[in-house]
């Protein structure tokens, strides 16, 4: 069965690198319109709007800092005003942390990443949220990570924050599938990009030997699931907290 969100309008944020180009190119290989936020990889974001033109999907950039709420709203009301309405939000922009143990943390990187992840989740959804309940449809899709499940050292602003990330997006299906608003959570393992890229060789070779798929993750990995989240396969899925992660965690 092909996927098709042909008429589907969908935001992703964080969408010029990592999970979030290849949710936003595997949206739009499906023929969704796109709204590719970025921060600071401009050229990036255009590459994947590029791509996307390309494959079948329509899609324009947007620069904003998702900690920032009216840059935020500017960029759902320009994707109302171009493509009409907004079907689809993938909530996955990076927010930054220190990985240290608790004992050499200050509070205010704790504080930070806890505000920076909690205001991400309001602004962006908010923003969205007019559009969806006007027509009764919609598909918020967040990117957790398995930390807020099973934490390691060093990760306690990491773990913190995912936790209320998780703990909010289970309140809004409950709050929201009144509306026909689906609300789901992906929680990535140990995933190869980037953001990931100063890991040691060695640890994840070590996560990849424990892992039952004998290997680390790739962002395709997490966006098919975000796919299958954003698509009608998924209408009858609410609330739910999906690990992507090869079987190294297990619910």
């Amino acid at each position: 069965m092909k996927i098709d969100l042909t008429g589907k309008v969908a935001i992703v944020t964080g969408g010029a690198r990592g999970i979030g180009a290849s949710c936003a190119k595997m949206l739009g290989r499906c023929g969704a319109n796109v709204v590719v936020n970025y921060i600071n990889s401009k050229d990036k974001a255009q590459e994947i709007v590029e791509y996307i033109k390309h494959n079948g999907g329509g899609a324009i950039t947007f620069c904003a800092d998702v900690r920032d709420e009216k840059s935020v709203n500017s960029m759902a009301s320009t994707a109302i005003e171009k493509y009409g309405k907004i079907d689809i939000l993938v909530n996955n922009a990076n927010i930054n942390f220190p990985i240290k143990p608790f004992v050499e943390l200050d509070f205010k990187s704790i504080e930070d990443k806890i505000l920076g992840e909690t205001k991400a989740f309001y602004n962006c959804t908010k923003s969205v949220l007019n559009s969806m309940m006007k027509q009764k449809y919609g598909k918020l899709i967040y990117i957790s990570s398995s930390l807020s499940r099973q934490t390691a050292n060093g990760f306690f602003a990491h773990a913190a924050a995912k936790s209320a990330v998780d703990a909010m997006a289970k309140t809004l299906a409950l709050e929201l599938g009144p509306y026909g608003i689906r609300v789901n959570l992906v929680g990535p393992g140990l995933i190869d990009t980037d953001a990931t890229s100063n890991q040691p060789k060695e640890d994840k070779e070590m996560i990849a030997n424990f892992t039952p798929l004998k290997r680390i993750g790739v962002p395709e990995d997490v966006a098919k699931v975000v796919l299958f989240l954003a698509s009608e396969l998924s209408d009858y899925v609410n609330g739910e907290y999906i690990p992507v992660n090869g079987g190294s965690f297990m619910i």
